[in-house]
């Protein structure tokens, strides 16, 4: 089945098909006449009180029913071939259709089930040619799952006609089972997960045919989360090389033809058009080999899962299993993050799930995870974006279905949540748990935060005794930025005013004379390794008293 190519599509022939239906077909009608007039037999035997009567009509009882039996398999075997038919039926259809529509283009199919555009895209809008070129490829690849699964149901029925698998009535084997629709699955975490956890291993894949970003959806099992979405993952991959391939090849030719003395202006002006989206093809594809590298389990440390990823630039990386971690953080970036750095962010994480352990000596492997969490549009400039909270309220609900999706996943009695905010992103934890929003968590930790929305801790809706820690290192520019950003996105967390429990950040990164101005290296070092940030981050996950609470 794996070597299927577009030709065995082709080559499927319908007349034998349908040979195996109405072979099967007749003999199930045999079967039942011939079952019928066992029952006339027996039913005239039926008043016979000989010696050998009883024992004479129940050996014919039981014949009957094996026959009839038997005729109720053949029609199911029947029932299968038939829906084999129709399916080879549209799979030829299609794949007729996209032949067509390729061969228009000049383009051919490979036995892989690629689109092969050879140098047809030459003299043609790069944007236009990439859109054709990647809008046949998926549906390429839909037909390539289809015709897959129509090549399973065809040997199925085959095995069945030859009597290796039974069937139920439906024409699917009595181990199998019909394939939903996606949208049969509920949109709340909590039905979501007692829906998906009834599915088949065959029913879930239905679902992520129908829709490849199954796997964003909250309540569904970081296992299976991490298997669709990585599968996804590749394939944006691929469609964003083959933008990246389709605009590069353009631009190579337009700059060629200025070189031998093309200087119109038409071609100028494309050229010019060209440069700004080849460079956003090229960070769109470098986000997603960002997240292809962050997924990446590094070896002797837990193992990686792919909770999201999406075409937007968000994605979240848990290190070790939300589900069974028995105390789960979640880290939130600020200001500047994206895809293409997600690996410093899950080495963050990392390293707060080592503090963690280290911290409570009585955790196990196992009862920590701590997840990267950039499923948000983060602001990109800090003067032009960040001082403002439009962001932060419109990613706020994000967060909260993210983390009840955690909450809908989890095996066993609930876990203990932390959510730790890092400069705007402590804003989007802020946002996320007040303004109508409420937030499942246990813990806050608002790290270098230009405000989260609120004028105290007690605003913030969060679990019921829950907590909120605030840490700012005193040579952090953030402290200074905070005289502006009051006004605009609330009061610094850090202070009794506040209401946050305060804890000593101490990185010792400050610049100048013995150390003491602000330093941008301070805004990002409360990871350090053996740093107070660090332990306090640490500690608070794991659930044991801080060692460096303020004043250090």
């Amino acid at each position: 089945m794996a070597s299927l190519t577009p030709a065995d599509v082709k080559r499927w022939d319908l007349s034998a098909i349908r040979l195996v239906f109405q072979t099967a077909g007749g003999r199930a009608g045999t079967l039942q006449r011939l079952g019928e007039n066992l029952q006339q037999v027996h039913d005239l035997l039926s008043d016979w009180q000989g010696e050998a009567g009883p024992a004479f009509r129940a050996d014919l009882g039981k014949v009957r029913t094996d026959i009839q039996a038997d005729g109720q398999e053949s029609q199911r075997v029947a029932t299968a071939v038939e829906n084999a038919e129709k399916d080879i039926a549209g799979c030829k259809a299609a794949l007729d259709d996209i032949e067509e529509r390729a061969e228009e283009n000049g383009w051919a199919i490979t036995p892989d089930w690629r689109i092969d555009v050879g140098d047809t895209g030459i003299g043609r809008n790069p944007i236009e040619f990439a859109a054709q070129q990647q809008m046949l490829q998926a549906d390429l690849d839909q037909l390539k799952v289809r015709a897959h699964s129509t090549d399973e149901e065809l040997a199925t029925a085959i095995r069945a006609a030859v009597g290796e698998v039974p069937l139920d009535a439906a024409g699917q084997p009595t181990n199998g089972r019909p394939q939903p629709p996606a949208a049969a699955l509920p949109d709340d975490p909590d039905e979501f997960a007692r829906a998906w956890n009834g599915l088949s291993a065959a029913q879930k894949e239905a679902a992520y045919n129908a829709n490849h970003f199954i796997g964003t959806h909250p309540g569904m099992p970081f296992e299976d989360k991490t298997v669709f979405n990585e599968r996804h993952l590749d394939e944006l991959t691929h469609n964003a090389q083959a933008s990246v391939d389709g605009l590069q090849g353009r631009y190579d030719q337009l700059a060629r033809q200025q070189i031998e003395g093309d200087h119109s202006a038409a071609t100028g002006n494309e050229l010019a058009a060209l440069g700004p989206r080849l460079q956003a093809a090229r960070h769109s594809l470098d986000e997603f080999h960002g997240a292809q590298n962050a997924v990446k389990t590094p070896s002797g440390t837990p193992k990686r899962y792919l909770g999201y990823i999406d075409d937007k630039g968000h994605a979240a990386v848990s290190i070790g299993n939300p589900d069974t971690a028995t105390r789960n953080g979640i880290l939130v970036p600020g200001t500047g993050d994206d895809l293409t750095n997600m690996s410093d962010n899950t080495n963050r994480a990392a390293a707060m799930y080592n503090a963690a352990m280290q911290a409570n000596p009585n955790l196990n492997k196992g009862d920590v995870s701590v997840t990267a969490w950039l499923g948000y549009d983060r602001p990109m400039s800090v003067l032009g974006q960040a001082p403002w909270p439009s962001y932060a309220e419109h990613g706020a609900g994000a967060l909260d279905s993210f983390e009840d999706g955690m909450r809908a996943s989890h095996v066993g009695g609930p876990s203990i949540d932390t959510v730790v905010g890092h400069s705007y992103g402590t804003t989007l934890v802020g946002a996320a748990a007040s303004g109508g929003h409420h937030l499942a968590a246990n813990n806050l930790v608002a790290v270098a935060s230009p405000g989260m929305l609120v004028d105290h801790a007690g605003d913030l809706s969060i679990n019921p005794g829950g907590t909120v820690y605030a840490m700012t290192d005193p040579h952090d520019p953030i402290g200074p930025a905070n005289l502006f950003t009051q006004l605009t996105l609330g009061a610094n967390p850090v202070g009794a005013d506040f209401g946050a429990h305060d804890l000593y950040a101490g990185t010792h990164l400050g610049t100048g004379p013995e150390h003491g101005f602000p330093s941008l290296a301070a805004h990002g070092g409360y990871w350090n390794a053996n740093t107070p940030s660090l332990a306090n981050l640490g500690a608070v996950i794991a659930g044991v008293p801080a060692p460096f609470p303020a004043g250090g």
